[in-house]
């Protein structure tokens, strides 16, 4: 992990947030938000675009609260490579619609293949996660 263990026990104990291209107005509502939340912090604001890999390597945020725009879908997608759960909240310009991408890589070690087995991975690729 980034950071060693200092930054892994600021980890469980934050939230860490970056805002990324939000109205102004929408992002002094979240700032203030954010700091009546005593297990939250804001580590880095943006207020142009700004690819979001970028923002995740350079904050080390858990939750990005971004601009909702037609490349936000495919933009958090792409995080998925991250090795930890990553949140992506994207509010529309005029705040009455909000969208989170919950980005959570999971690897769950099959064993051997059986038929059964197959059918269950296949299956599960498109419902709920495979017990282990």
């Amino acid at each position: 992990m980034i950071g060693g263990a200092n930054a892994q026990r600021k980890w469980l104990e934050l939230i860490r947030i970056a805002l990324v291209d939000m109205p102004q107005m929408l992002r002094e509502i979240t700032r203030a938000v954010v700091a009546g939340e005593p297990g939250a912090e804001i580590v880095a604001e943006y207020a142009a675009p700004v690819p979001l890999a970028d923002v995740v390597r350079a904050s080390d945020a858990q939750v990005l609260v971004v601009r909702d725009t037609p490349t936000v879908s495919a933009e958090a997608t792409s995080l998925l490579d991250e090795s930890r759960p990553l949140g992506v909240l994207a509010i529309s310009d005029d705040g009455r619609s909000t969208v989170v991408y919950e980005l959570k890589p999971h690897r769950v070690p099959l064993g051997e293949v059986s038929p059964e087995r197959l059918v269950d991975a296949i299956r599960s690729a498109v419902s709920a996660p495979i017990e282990a």
